[in-house]
């Protein structure tokens, strides 16, 4: 009677619904190729209902996931999901950024947990203060690519509630020492500024525009793109220009681009002013000085700021607590249906669609190959035993849905119930 109660008992799951936003990079943007930083992966997760576990759709694993869709920047969407490892018992969670639900965190772009060093009793969000600046990021195990895993850990990157932060400025100074159309403003000193304020009518964060004789639209816009680290200017601006990030790469879609010159400090924080604070550009093809200087706050927010968390019960998904039945009994003994439906096995990883890869410098690894880590808890960061097959790459395979698979698993969830209400009425 004691499978029954497991099998037929009702977890209520309190959970945060609201955005989380994935933010900073610990990395300068490789101008080559903008995807080999990583930075695509930042950006906001709202609540996803789309993948399906257990005969339902909100939660996956026993949890909320997220979803953010992106155009122009490599994937069409990510996902931000726990991950549990039920070959290990108890099953090891890792929180995890991937292009489809189900993959493992080594075959994923980014992940939180044992494997990170993060080795916390639950890990029930992703905005813990323990993943910030302990997720690994990097290449994920591609098998058929002879890719094996290939992360690091950034010391920025974190994931926070509500949505994104975006710049607060009223208006932007661009001044330079140079020759720069569009720092012709005032003149003073050999140094040359042009006055840009904030504009939103494109619906995209962080515009400034200035107006200017020269231009072929009449203004000049100046923006910055969390997504590659990069300001730039352009006389004819629209959201689907500022959407990609191929645009962002040097002499591509924009009149000119600028790194800012990473200081002491984060990647963002060197990029991003507040009010009297400025940033440094570096062109790297002459030797002038540019700079860009917040002048005052807004007194209200931009249309697309944070969302406020609100809290919401979240669903029960029992096939969590039929899994953790055949993982204290031994995963090996459930049958192949039930070793598909929990997870018992490597689902394959997304190909992430890379354009212009380039031959890069070997860096830390964090697996020698491909599969699903067996973690200690006392584990060393970085350093899983594969055990497993091999994943291979392909279109996402997370949960399917509308597929046999998806039945096999109504039937069984259904045939679980009928025989535990057998059980009570005889």
């Amino acid at each position: 009677m004691w499978l029954f109660g497991l099998v037929v008992a009702v977890v209520i799951y309190q959970a945060d619904a609201s955005d989380f936003c994935a933010w900073d990079r610990g990395v300068e943007l490789n101008q080559e190729n903008v995807l080999r930083s990583y930075m695509f992966i930042i950006g906001e997760y709202n609540r996803d209902f789309t993948v399906s576990s257990g005969g339902q759709t909100q939660t996956w694993q026993g949890m909320p996931y997220y979803k953010m869709t992106s155009e122009g920047c490599t994937l069409d969407e990510l996902f931000l999901y726990r991950h549990l490892d039920y070959q290990v018992n108890p099953p090891t969670p890792h929180w995890v950024i991937s292009s489809s639900v189900g993959t493992t965190p080594i075959s994923s772009y980014a992940y939180c947990g044992p494997l990170s060093g993060v080795n916390v009793a639950d890990l029930n969000s992703p905005a813990l203060d323990a993943c910030n600046g302990n997720w690994y990021i990097g290449d994920p195990a591609i098998l058929e690519q002879s890719q094996t895993a290939a992360h690091t850990r950034d010391p920025y990157f974190r994931v926070q509630f509500g949505g994104c932060p975006q710049l607060t400025c009223n208006e932007l100074n661009f001044c330079s020492t140079g020759t720069d159309v569009w720092a012709d403003g005032t003149s003073s000193g050999g140094v040359n500024c042009l006055t840009y304020s904030s504009y939103s009518s494109l619906g995209r964060p962080n515009i400034y525009r200035a107006t200017h004789s020269d231009s072929v639209s009449g203004f000049y816009y100046l923006f910055f793109n969390p997504k590659t680290y990069v300001w730039a200017i352009d006389p004819e601006l629209t959201t689907e220009k500022y959407d990609v990030c191929e645009n962002y790469k040097k002499s591509k879609g924009f009149a000119v681009v600028f790194n800012a010159v990473i200081e002491a400090r984060s990647p963002i924080e060197s990029s991003w002013p507040v009010d009297g604070d400025y940033v440094s550009l570096d062109l790297a093809d002459d030797s002038a000085t540019r700079r860009i200087t917040c002048v005052g706050t807004m007194s209200t927010s931009s249309p697309t700021a944070a969302h406020a968390p609100v809290p919401t019960p979240s669903p029960t998904d029992d096939l969590d607590n039929i899994c953790r039945t055949f993982v204290a009994g031994g995963a090996s003994q459930a049958a192949p249906t039930w070793q598909a439906i929990c997870g018992l096995y490597v689902p394959t990883v997304a190909n992430s669609g890379f354009t212009s890869y380039p031959t890069v410098a070997s860096t830390p690894t964090v697996a020698g190959s491909a599969g699903t880590p067996t973690v200690a808890n006392s584990g060393t960061p970085g350093t899983p035993t594969v055990a497993g097959s091999v994943p291979s790459p392909g279109s996402p395979t997370s949960a399917p849905t509308g597929s046999a698979a998806a039945t096999t698993r109504a039937n069984v969830y259904l045939l679980c119930v009928a025989v535990a209400l057998y059980l009570v009425l005889n």
